[in-house]
């Protein structure tokens, strides 16, 4: 209740402060942390503001990503915060390694956020990348700029349009979500769903069904358990723990 009106900077932990220094850096006033404002131990609060969020990050100017640490008390912003120019970066094993294999990237809300954001900053241990619709950018202080250095931010979002194109998109995009890690089972459906909700404009889709779409309702049915798949529980009819969505979706 005390942070509705305030909350002291020193209190934060020590990544979030990097946070809040990197958007004033940036020169923004507002900055949407989920975990100072949704209360994960309140269901009501949670039911109320999770089907928020990916508006929120579809509609924010830029998303920030923490991959260096595991603990939001370390730290992990850990470059330069000074103005630096920007180049073109070839993907490879660095940017791999330390963004689309980060403990960050493995959680399951993170997934739709990604896809959703309009431009991401990464913050790694040893670099900083910025990814927008046109592709990764590596922050340099010692690179001779673009010609496009200083236009203005592109608007549109990052990469909907072009993941899912198609329903053999959609289920290439399932077939990765579902190798992410989630705190709560109950967030399985829920942190998909805004990508699910710009998915049901494609005239491929039509009736979203927990995961799967009415129109290729036949397909989505058929799966296939991967050559390395570890060995999992099998629930029985007289299953009898929490709600689960069924485990095709």
């Amino acid at each position: 209740e005390s942070f509705h009106d305030n909350i002291p900077f020193v209190s934060l932990p020590k990544t979030f402060q990097d946070v809040v220094t990197v958007t004033r850096k940036l020169g923004y006033q507002f900055l949407w942390i989920d975990a100072l404002c949704i209360l994960r131990d309140d269901l009501q609060a949670w039911l109320r503001e999770a089907p928020k969020m990916s508006s929120i990050y579809s509609e924010s100017t830029c998303t920030i990503a923490a991959h260096g640490t595991k603990d939001d008390n370390e730290g992990s912003l850990t470059a330069t915060l000074e103005p630096a120019d920007v180049s073109k970066l070839i993907l490879g094993r660095c940017f791999r390694e330390q963004v689309n294999e980060s403990f960050l990237t493995r959680r399951g809300w993170v997934f739709q956020e990604r896809i959703l954001s309009r431009r991401i900053l990464h913050f790694t241990r040893h670099h900083v990348f910025f990814e927008d619709v046109s592709g990764v950018h590596a922050v340099d202080a010692g690179a001779s700029p673009p010609p496009w250095t200083h236009q203005p931010w592109r608007d549109d979002k990052l990469v909907v349009q072009n993941v899912v194109a198609t329903m053999a998109d959609w289920y290439k995009l399932v077939e990765r979500y579902n190798i992410c890690a989630l705190t709560f089972d109950r967030d399985r459906l829920p942190a998909v769903a805004g990508i699910a909700r710009f998915v049901a404009s494609y005239d491929f889709a039509r009736e979203y069904l927990f995961g799967l779409w009415s129109k290729s309702l036949h397909q989505g049915l058929l799966w296939v358990a991967a050559d390395n798949s570890p060995q999992e529980v099998f629930y029985g009819l007289d299953y009898d723990g929490p709600p689960r969505p069924p485990s095709w979706s």
